[in-house]
């Protein structure tokens, strides 16, 4: 079995992180890399910034072969990968074309589930609240194509900081602008003056995407044939068949599941 050129790169910049941890970095990374999800959370336990800045600088700098799946011919390619902070130990990792194309047309479904309420509710398009996080997310993407157009940063993979967006932190609520990062459908928004969230004991729709990867590909013989590269949730009550159809039809849906959890982290 060839080993993926990928994850050879991934395991030559994070040689102390356990390999579960690697293999499930590669399978989202990769699907950034395919343009199939423009951005990931940077998630180990412990944040290498000089590590990720490498693999930032090697995939941008490198021609890499055969990283697509292998029902898609392959070619040596480049990539346009920038590296963000959202907050001090919160890194991102974002493919610039793909996700500026996508930004341009996002519009989420905020769901507010702030601790006060009795139920979530689905935020209706022009509330304040709404407006006030498109304005930081607007923020983020100036900053991002300005970069863009100097190339420079992006090239060399320097850490962009977006926290000059957010100003005060007391008063924007980091679990939205987390998941606009991502382009999330849906968003959770919790006021910052609650505490928790509305969501413990009621029923979620978790929705996932990801891919079936072939056995030739995935890079151990105890392979995981489902690669899920996001995840993300909805009160059942409120998904509405719009809300659905939506994320049905996207290429990379992979299945929904239903949960209810005693509590519910965000």
């Amino acid at each position: 079995m060839k080993s993926d050129p990928l994850f050879v790169l991934i395991s030559r910049h994070f040689r102390k992180v356990r390999w579960e941890a690697r293999h499930r970095f590669w399978g989202v990374l990769r699907a950034v890399l395919d343009g199939r999800k423009p951005s990931l959370i940077y998630d180990f336990s412990r944040p290498d910034v000089d590590a990720l800045k490498a693999l930032c600088h090697a995939l941008n700098t490198r021609v890499l072969q055969s990283v697509a799946p292998s029902h898609m011919p392959t070619s040596p390619v480049a990539y346009h990968l920038a590296t963000v902070t959202l907050t001090e130990d919160d890194l991102m990792i974002i493919n610039v074309p793909v996700f500026l194309e996508q930004a341009a047309k996002y519009y989420p479904v905020f769901v507010d589930c702030s601790g006060g309420l009795s139920h979530p509710r689905i935020l209706p398009n022009g509330e304040e609240i709404c407006t006030l996080l498109f304005s930081t997310f607007s923020g983020c993407l100036r900053q991002l194509r300005s970069i863009v157009g100097q190339q420079r940063e992006v090239r060399d993979a320097t850490i962009i900081d977006f926290r000059s967006n957010f100003g005060n932190k007391k008063s924007v609520c980091l679990t939205a602008i987390f998941g606009m990062m991502l382009l999330y459908p849906v968003v959770y928004y919790v006021s910052p003056c609650s505490h928790g969230n509305c969501l413990a004991a009621v029923p979620l729709t978790v929705f996932e995407y990801g891919c079936t990867v072939s056995h030739d590909i995935v890079p151990r013989d105890n392979h995981v044939e489902h690669v899920v590269w996001t995840s993300f949730s909805i009160p059942t009550a409120l998904v509405s068949d719009e809300i659905r159809n939506n994320i049905r039809n996207d290429r990379t849906f992979l299945r929904e599941r239903n949960v209810c959890l005693d509590v519910v982290a965000l």
